[in-house]
């Protein structure tokens, strides 16, 4: 993610999107280098670990490989089916056409947010605690207490 119109900034962390703006570590850090200016943009690349024409070839193999799926089907792997099927959504994309691909995998690769509000460090939302890495089974990272809960490596204690 980076802001348009300062000098340029680039971070790479997870994003939180709530009702109330867009949270998460990466923000934190960039929200300190971003003074409130109009037409500030965020661009944010929801996937930064795949080079965009790579990207668009992959996802066109797919469609052409498998042309009765629809894209939320072919993005699977990619991003969470909840995440893309709002994606699209917004992008109002109707069809798994060449067209509406490549005007996917560029909004995903540089989806822009126009003037973010910023909350501030005052306003700064942190976490702590975690769970014991003694209770997990790390080669599989089920609890050993709850059978059937698997827990994200984020949340361990190590």
């Amino acid at each position: 993610m980076n802001f348009k119109r300062v000098p340029k900034k680039e971070v790479s962390d997870d994003l939180l999107f709530t009702a109330y703006g867009v949270l998460g570590f990466g923000i934190l850090d960039i929200s300190s280098q971003v003074e409130e200016l109009q037409d500030n943009v965020l661009i944010v690349d929801f996937l930064p670990n795949f080079d965009e024409i790579f990207l668009e070839q992959m996802v066109l193999k797919l469609h052409k490989n498998f042309p009765q799926r629809s894209l939320l089907q072919i993005l699977n792997g990619f991003l969470p089916p909840k995440f893309v099927k709002v994606f699209i959504g917004v992008l109002n994309i109707k069809q798994c056409d060449r067209k509406s691909i490549k005007k996917l995998i560029f909004h995903l690769k540089n989806w822009g947010l126009k003037n973010p509000k910023l909350q501030g460090f005052e306003n700064a939302e942190v976490s702590g605690g975690g769970i014991s890495a003694s209770s997990v089974n790390i080669d599989t990272l089920e609890s050993k207490t709850i059978c059937g809960l698997y827990i994200m490596v984020k949340c361990l204690m190590l």
